[in-house]
């Protein structure tokens, strides 16, 4: 038991770093054993966890599969409390399913409000290494565990940003149907949070783009033009997906004004030529809505361009002729 946990420790430390690929085989293995020995180990965190994974590394349709299993897991036992619920509703969010499972999580937890702990958990966690450097191991893990749980608000309040801004961003995105009021209401409580965290910048400035949409939709297009800017003011010198999407904000917003949206769709598509190569769906959803809002600026050209690059970007080459075959494969 000791031996498999301590595997579990190494598979959340490959996550946290990053290195996806290593994880995954990490968690795979732990399933395989959580399976065999189930008094050893507990199999859902770990399809979690890999669901979490899969979704990261491009494979949502793997990512949707282990949601589903976790989801039909958790609800028998009716938990919607807690680090586990938030960890399903977080990986359930990131694959856009399970979205009624996500708001009860959402619904059964208040807003948290997060103090800034990150000296006192960094103050634990040398003492441990020191500790355990002097052979004082027992004094080690008791330090680090209070390291874990001093850190623990700071990290349920994260993921509830998280969540609130996913089911905000997907539910103000939806066609009809949309509960506006509560998609802003998520969406301001995480822009509240993120804001008070330390080194959550790029979060924070998601969230106000969110929000800039959310406002958007609801009509309210001075405030949806301040949240955009005060995104972009966040991510002065930054490059990638986060202030393209806010420059796209400012288009859809320039449209509705019958205003000249080129600037902002100019500046959009270079952040976007600047984001690394590889699956990534934020950057096919980007480059999907710069093909949307091209067409309504009336540049086909400019439409089909970005509807292959959104393509490229889920892992599609394809060298089409028309705007209208490349939307129709990419939707």
């Amino acid at each position: 038991m000791l031996a498999a946990h301590a595997q579990l420790g190494l598979a959340r430390a490959l996550e946290a770093q990053g290195l996806t690929g290593s994880a995954v085989e990490a968690y795979e293995r732990l399933r395989r054993e959580a399976t065999a020995h189930p008094e050893r180990l507990a199999d859902l965190p770990i399809t979690v966890a890999l669901c979490r994974c899969y979704q990261r590394a491009g494979d949502t349709l793997r990512a949707r599969d282990l949601g589903a299993q976790a989801l039909s897991q958790v609800e028998p036992l009716g938990i919607d409390h807690g680090e586990l619920a938030m960890e399903l509703a977080d990986a359930l969010a990131e694959t856009e399913t399970g979205l009624p499972y996500v708001e009860r999580v959402l619904a059964a937890h208040d807003t948290p409000e997060c103090a800034d702990r990150s000296g006192e958990v960094m103050a634990l966690w040398k003492a441990s290494v020191t500790a355990s450097e002097g052979e004082d191991s027992a004094l080690a893990v008791q330090l680090a565990e209070d390291a874990i749980a001093t850190g623990r608000p700071e990290r349920l309040a994260f993921r509830f940003a998280r969540i609130a801004m996913n089911w905000a961003r997907i539910s103000s995105a939806a066609a009809e149907d949309t509960d506006l009021d509560r998609a802003n209401e998520y969406a301001a409580s995480a822009t509240q949070i993120l804001a008070e965290l330390p080194g959550r910048v790029a979060e924070h400035a998601r969230s106000l783009i969110v929000l800039s949409h959310v406002r958007f939709r609801s009509g309210d297009v001075e405030a949806a033009t301040d949240f955009a800017v005060r995104a972009l003011d966040l991510l002065t010198g930054t490059r990638g997906t986060v202030p393209a999407t806010a420059h796209l904000v400012l288009a859809e917003i320039a449209l509705a004004r019958s205003q000249d949206a080129g600037p902002a769709l100019r500046t959009a598509q270079e952040l976007l030529e600047g984001t690394a190569t590889g699956i990534d769906r934020e950057t096919a959803r980007a480059w999907r809505q710069l093909g949307d809002l091209w067409g309504q600026a009336g540049s086909g050209e400019e439409q089909a361009r970005a509807y292959r690059r959104a393509l490229e970007a889920v892992g599609i080459r394809a060298n089409m002729p028309g705007s209208t075959a490349s939307a129709a494969l990419v939707r």
